[in-house]
């Protein structure tokens, strides 16, 4: 396997540490979502909405390169899209179902 080198960067990125910085930020936005929950969601409900919180992730993590490696097979600006789009879906779901 040979190394991505961009221009610029004097080392290949392979060997960046990247992938645990990913790996860092997404175990932190997943305790900051289920810290979140338990909060909003009633104490009655709590099993049921842990469930889904890591269900999703989970689902996501599996479901996400393959359903971009296809958007990208017809266009590399169409997964750029479709995150607006859910990004979008995820902020009006939010607005309307979260209670302040």
């Amino acid at each position: 396997m040979t190394d991505l080198r961009l221009p610029g960067l004097p080392f290949p990125l392979e060997s960046s540490g990247s992938p645990a910085c990913e790996a860092s930020v997404a175990g932190g936005t997943l305790t900051l979502a289920l810290s979140a929950a338990h909060h909003v969601i009633p104490s009655e409900h709590r099993g049921a909405g842990f469930a889904v919180l890591s269900g999703t992730s989970m689902l996501g993590g599996a479901a996400g390169p393959i359903l971009a490696g296809a958007i990208a097979g017809v266009s590399v600006r169409g997964i750029f899209v479709a995150n607006a789009v859910v990004y979008g879906l995820m902020i009006g779901f939010v607005y309307k179902n979260v209670r302040h």
